[in-house]
């Protein structure tokens, strides 16, 4: 089963097996013949919700430790793979394939990321630019700490991107220009742009 099908299947199962427990709680006095296969399918429904959640929780989990722990993982296989969120920072992913994989929101500075396949990848609000160190007030250069990139832009040379989908949160290296390299780029809906989500 695709990993984006999974969250929605478990809260759907968890809110219908809510709901068929409450109904068979809110009028006793209507369908007490129906009372035991409303409890028996709302324990079923949201018991199989539960499980499926915690089975995907527990896959995102490995996924993130094993990313986690290794620096390579060159022609890896993390096609439709949800990557959400993670922060991946200055790892060797040259030539893996990420087709259809949820990426939105992943933190890839400093990746190398050179002839990746991300074709038909959420690479919406995608981190792969440089991050910069700028003084503050508590945080002053010195001898051992320097202004400028603590890690580098994203290494996308010879990336596939086709069908790649973008938004305006997506931040880029400065040499690539993903619409000429195939990706497209989708406006957030008017829901996001209003709460800022």
């Amino acid at each position: 089963m695709r990993s984006r099908l999974i969250r929605p299947a478990y809260a759907i199962l968890l809110i219908a097996g809510g709901l068929l427990l409450i109904a068979a709680a809110g009028f006793p006095d209507r369908c007490n013949e129906w009372d035991p296969v409303l409890i028996a399918g709302g324990t079923v429904a949201a018991g199989g919700g539960f499980t499926l959640g915690l089975a995907w929780w527990t896959q995102q989990r490995s996924l993130q430790a094993m990313l986690g722990a290794g620096q390579e993982f060159p022609g890896n296989d993390l096609n439709e793979r949800d990557l959400s969120g993670f922060s991946l920072p200055g790892k060797n992913f040259r030539g893996a394939y990420f087709v259809r994989a949820n990426l939105r929101g992943a933190k890839l500075h400093g990746a190398n990321l050179t002839h990746a396949w991300l074709t038909d990848a959420d690479l919406r609000g995608t981190h792969f630019d440089a991050i910069e160190l700028y003084p503050s007030n508590t945080l002053f250069p010195s001898d051992t700490l320097r202004l400028g990139p603590i890690q580098p832009e994203a290494d996308m040379n010879g990336a596939h991107l086709s069908g790649a989908k973008y938004d305006d949160d997506t931040r880029w290296p400065s040499n690539i220009d993903p619409e000429a390299a195939g990706a497209i780029k989708v406006n957030r809906p008017w829901w996001r742009r209003v709460f800022r989500m």
